[in-house]
């Protein structure tokens, strides 16, 4: 199957190149070899695709992780400083 470059034909008949030689020139041969690789190529694009979604969802869980720990520390770390605050004023009337 062949394909023509239909602005390469256009721009060679535009500078004097007969017909044949425009078409001759324009053409792109498809080969089995060509589309097969294609193929491949898109098919590992859908591989990476994936894994790429994948990643982000990990990424996205262990964000999300990081910052309610953080939020759950600092909880934690103000209550305990209330705590030990009222220990403190009752140890020291």
């Amino acid at each position: 199957m062949t394909t023509i470059i239909a602005e390469l034909y256009d721009a060679l008949r535009d500078v004097g190149a007969t017909d044949e030689k425009a078409r001759a020139a324009a053409v792109v041969r498809n080969d089995a070899k060509i589309d097969a690789r294609l193929t491949h190529i898109e098919m590992d694009l859908t591989h990476l695709e994936k894994d790429l979604k994948r990643i982000k969802r990990r990424v996205t869980a262990v964000l999300l992780l990081l910052v309610g720990g953080g939020v759950l520390a600092a909880c934690f770390l103000l209550l305990g400083q209330k705590f030990f605050e009222d220990i403190w004023r009752l140890t020291n009337l």
